[in-house]
């Protein structure tokens, strides 16, 4: 059981060295961390006033998640934490964007190259469009 928890730390250095996602406050790495702290033998922080990050997702879209059951005493093997460590690991390291190169031709489509450029640059809170620039992009794609 020691090595299970061991690995599970493991995990959640890794999952901790993930940056905050920018584009909601519930994410990936947060639930990941509340659902592999406990199997580490860690705390988790009370940062949800109390409530599960299923709660939060429940009250946040009740009409797309209904039933979800999450079980608290969930039995993990060694071997399937390595994987996911694993898996953090080549996400980290951009291994799938390396092996899955995406050319110029899909990234600045003839009609509207400017797009994906616009779109991480609002994602990154870089580029805000107001009203009136926000219609002219919907009505003229650019």
């Amino acid at each position: 059981m020691s090595a299970v928890k061991e690995t599970a730390k493991l995990l959640v250095q890794t999952l901790e060295s993930f940056p905050k996602e920018k584009l909601t406050d519930l994410s990936f790495k947060e639930v990941q961390l509340e659902r592999f702290r406990p199997v580490a033998g860690l705390a988790n922080p009370t940062k949800t006033k109390g409530k599960t990050l299923v709660e939060i997702v429940k009250e946040a879209h009740p009409y797309a998640i209904k039933d979800i059951e999450i079980s608290s005493d969930e039995n993990f093997a060694e071997e399937s934490l390595v994987q996911q460590i694993k898996s953090l690991r080549s996400i980290q390291s951009n291994q799938y964007r390396d092996y899955y190169y995406v050319t110029d031709k899909l990234l600045k489509p003839a009609g509207n190259p400017g797009y994906y450029d616009r779109l991480l640059a609002e994602i990154n809170g870089e580029g805000k469009e107001n009203l009136m620039t926000g219609l002219r992009t919907v009505l003229l794609g650019k």
